[in-house]
């Protein structure tokens, strides 16, 4: 199993930060690491629930690669260190953590349902907030808020001593 993450990076003028919303597929594409097959374009929804060829439990994305035969899975976790990405930050940020298994995360492409929460400093919420291109817009204040220049990247996490990376999100039951 290995813990990925999806990271980003902007010009920033006037937010606070920007964080995922937690109930938004995110697309991919996914390697299987004992071949060179790829799948692209892929959503791992939060609220999906799929069962494993394990048995043993469930994952948020599940598929079979054809030139191995084995099951890989997906799952949107709760690692942590993933976050909020602020106006100090120069470098990429963690803003979603997913725990893969037969399979590595070699792309993400945000899209117009991949929507993120944005805070201007003024402390004004702007919801679904699609980073697939450059974002503007004006708070209450009239001053401009805009996230510009947008790059986005894979991290991995270091390996770890204690197994599993992350808690899995718990999907949401009404």
């Amino acid at each position: 199993m290995v813990l990925q993450y999806l990271k980003i990076k902007a010009d920033i003028e006037n937010v606070e930060n920007v964080r995922p919303e937690e109930s938004k597929r995110r697309c991919a594409t996914l390697s299987d690491h004992t071949s060179s097959e790829t799948k692209a374009r892929v959503f791992i929804c939060p609220d999906e629930e799929h069962k494993t060829s394990s048995g043993r439990g469930v994952a948020n994305f599940v598929m079979k690669w054809k030139d191995s035969n084995r099951q890989c899975n997906v799952s949107i976790v709760d690692a942590g260190a993933v976050g909020q990405f602020t106006n100090n930050d120069n470098d990429f940020v963690a803003l979603v953590a997913m725990e893969c298994r037969n399979c590595e995360i070699i792309a993400w492409h945000p899209t117009e349902d991949d929507c993120f929460v944005v805070v201007s400093e003024g402390g004004e919420e702007f919801d679904d907030v699609a980073l697939d291109d450059d974002w503007c817009d004006v708070d209450e204040a009239g001053e401009p808020v805009q996230i510009i220049d947008i790059e986005t990247t894979i991290g991995v996490a270091e390996k770890s001593k204690k197994k599993g990376g992350g808690k899995r999100k718990k999907k949401n039951r009404r």
